[in-house]
């Protein structure tokens, strides 16, 4: 039997595999989306690690190799301290100690530029400028994109690794060729119909939704303390943006050119940090 960990990164065409290709794949058990807290902490003992283990392998038919995936594997991005990432890596190793990890990592810039998007539009809660929403999370961002930590991290774990850049997958027949090639199976085709993603949406798109957001939410849900009551309220005021009502005022708003023009970057200085990501991200070999 073999195991096959999917850590992410976030931002890489995850939902992709997680909803499209890991579950149609023959012979395997796929675990989608395993719950990740209780792995953040170092002194778990080897009951709590094995209970999570068989909670993971639950229903899994022994005969076949298994899959599971779970970016936040890899850290979440606003949240995870290195730290706790390497815990979650000792547990996996803990419980899984022949598994092997694929990992899809992305150029910085794109990556933050996704996360962003994803965050205004997609989730609709943030109201802040892309500066001001990179200077709140700066120092998460610094730590997630040390991807020479991460890499090394992995390795001294896992000898088995399969790594690709975001960037050498053309299209979705190549995304699958990668997992295809990981899991040593034939290789199949799907289709490459591409749905335009958080990373695609143009500025005027994104400015559109800080203007909605602002007007709806005033940024009451980003200085509400975390709880049920807030979770219920971002699901309702994401329902709320998915109405045709709220739908036909943001193509207004976009149309209108409300505060569509006013400049939505970051600074120079927060540029060039992400620039020396980048160059260290292109240096690297696998």
């Amino acid at each position: 039997m073999k195991v096959y960990i999917h850590i992410g990164l976030h931002k890489t065409g995850t939902t992709y595999l997680q909803y499209n290709i890991f579950p149609s794949l023959q012979n395997f058990h796929y675990v989608q989306l395993p719950p990740w807290r209780i792995l953040t902490k170092n002194d778990l003992t080897e009951q709590e690690l094995t209970q999570y283990k068989a909670e993971t392998l639950k229903d899994w038919d022994q005969q076949k190799n298994v899959i599971i995936s779970n970016e936040y594997f890899s850290g979440a991005i606003e949240k995870f301290t290195k730290r706790e990432t390497v815990h979650i890596l000792d547990n996996l190793k803990l419980m899984f100690p022949e598994a092997q990890i694929i990992m899809v990592l992305r150029n910085p810039k794109g990556y933050f530029n996704s996360l962003y998007n994803f965050r205004v539009v997609t989730r609709g809660f943030c109201t802040k400028s892309m500066s001001e929403y990179y200077s709140e999370n700066r120092k998460h961002f610094v730590e997630k994109f040390d991807y020479d930590y991460l890499l090394k991290a992995v390795s001294e774990r896992f000898a088995k690794r399969h790594i690709i850049k975001y960037e050498q997958i053309k299209d979705n027949n190549e995304y699958v060729a990668f997992v295809c090639r990981t899991l040593d199976i034939p290789v199949f085709e799907v289709s490459n119909e591409v749905k335009e993603n958080t990373s695609s949406k143009k500025g005027t798109q994104v400015k559109t939704h800080l203007v909605l957001n602002k007007i709806f939410m005033t940024g009451l849900l980003e200085y509400f303390p975390e709880s049920r009551l807030k979770n219920y309220l971002k699901v309702k005021y994401f329902n709320f943006k998915q109405s045709k009502s709220i739908k036909k005022i943001s193509k207004k708003i976009e149309k209108s050119g409300f505060m569509i023009n006013k400049e939505n970057k970051l600074t120079a200085k927060q540029e060039q940090e992400l620039d020396a990501f980048v160059k260290r991200y292109d240096e690297l070999q696998f």
